[in-house]
């Protein structure tokens, strides 16, 4: 038996399923223009690209920033600065 290859298109209900979100945490992202949906007769729908999209962007905004590394004299100045005595 072949398997069918997945829709381009996903409900709201889908895609939430997909990002591990709520419904109202897509109709958010929809409505901040993070996902990009459409409407057919009255149901949303969301192109698979898009949420890919959205992972990789919720991935990134996720990221720690990486410290930046001090110089001999800031950390020094760090050292006398943070020093209880």
């Amino acid at each position: 038996m072949e398997r069918k290859p997945p829709s381009k298109k996903l409900t709201v209900a889908q895609a939430a399923k997909l990002l591990g979100m709520t419904r109202q945490g897509v109709y958010l992202a929809i409505k901040h223009q993070r996902l990009v949906a459409s409407r057919t007769g009255g149901q949303i729908s969301i192109d698979r690209a898009s949420v890919r999209e959205y992972r990789r962007w919720q991935r990134e905004a996720l990221r720690p920033a990486k410290p930046r590394k001090l110089t001999d004299a800031e950390f020094l100045q760090h050292l006398w600065d943070s020093d209880p005595d």
